[in-house]
């Protein structure tokens, strides 16, 4: 078995600290997306919520369908569409679902909207 590099080592150590440090917080990214009320709200400020959209999602796996004139659609295998107005938006309402969670907050303000995804 050839001889591990230092710098290999330490990087594996930094990624296993990281890790450890995210297992032990306990925060996923856009949480307070979720409509259960046991999740905390720590992604998104409440505050860019008190006027959210509203959207019912299915159970099953969302995904990114056809992108037409500034709409991105997100969609289902089993026919569910929904025509969010623009790729970050798409992008919040697949990595806000939640198992067993059937509801999805989407905050209103573009920037927010923004900075949530990049910060993922």
């Amino acid at each position: 078995m050839p001889d591990i590099k230092s710098n290999e080592r330490e990087f594996t150590g930094q990624v296993i600290s990281w890790l450890n440090e995210f297992i032990t917080k306990g925060s996923y990214p856009f949480e307070v997306a979720s409509s259960e009320h046991s999740i905390k709200e720590e992604f998104v400020d409440s505050k860019h919520l008190k006027d959210a959209k509203e959207i019912p999602v299915p159970g099953d796996l969302l995904e990114l369908g056809a992108y037409f004139m500034g709409q991105q659609e997100v969609i289902t295998d089993n026919g569910f569409k929904y025509e969010a107005s623009g790729l970050d938006e798409a992008k919040f309402i697949i990595y806000a679902q939640k198992p067993d969670s059937f509801l999805i907050r989407i905050p209103t303000k573009t920037g927010t909207l923004t900075n949530a995804i990049e910060e993922d």
